[in-house]
């Protein structure tokens, strides 16, 4: 089987179950490795409790750094990173346009400033679906 060179982009809502999951049990760890409210046989498990907390923050914290293109959204803004080594956050309310064509896909601001990305090798499919998610929840649909 041939694999494409094209490169992929990860979407993830941020609303998904698996990721509140997350949050709430490294919020529980922390709670429990701080206050310490219950006695256990052996103290050292709070010893490990606080440290796996902390760790469950890094891990849902760095996943914007594990993908080269990442789009992370939820319903009033979406984070994206294209090419790049850290993300741009825009707000929907404050997109008015987005163009696109076969090498660039361009978002417009209400403010009329513009960022250009560069998708000359990304999975026209990803490209497309980005292009629908921001036409779909932006001012540009309302």
């Amino acid at each position: 089987m041939k694999r494409s060179n094209m490169n992929k982009m990860h979407f993830e809502n941020l609303r998904d179950w698996k990721l509140v999951s997350i949050l709430i049990i490294s919020a529980i760890l922390l709670i429990l490795g701080i206050f310490e409210p219950f006695e256990f046989i052996s103290p050292e498990i709070y010893d490990k409790i606080l440290p796996a907390g902390f760790l469950l923050q890094i891990i849902y914290t760095s996943r914007i750094f594990w993908y080269k293109n990442y789009v992370q959204w939820n319903k009033l803004g979406m984070t994206l990173k294209i090419n790049s080594f850290f993300g741009k956050h825009y707000s929907f309310d404050q997109i008015s346009g987005v163009e696109m064509n076969t090498d660039t896909l361009t978002i417009t601001k209400t403010n009329g400033t513009k960022t250009a990305y560069n998708i000359a090798g990304m999975e026209k499919r990803d490209a497309l679906q980005l292009q629908h998610l921001i036409l779909e929840r932006s001012s540009t649909n309302k």
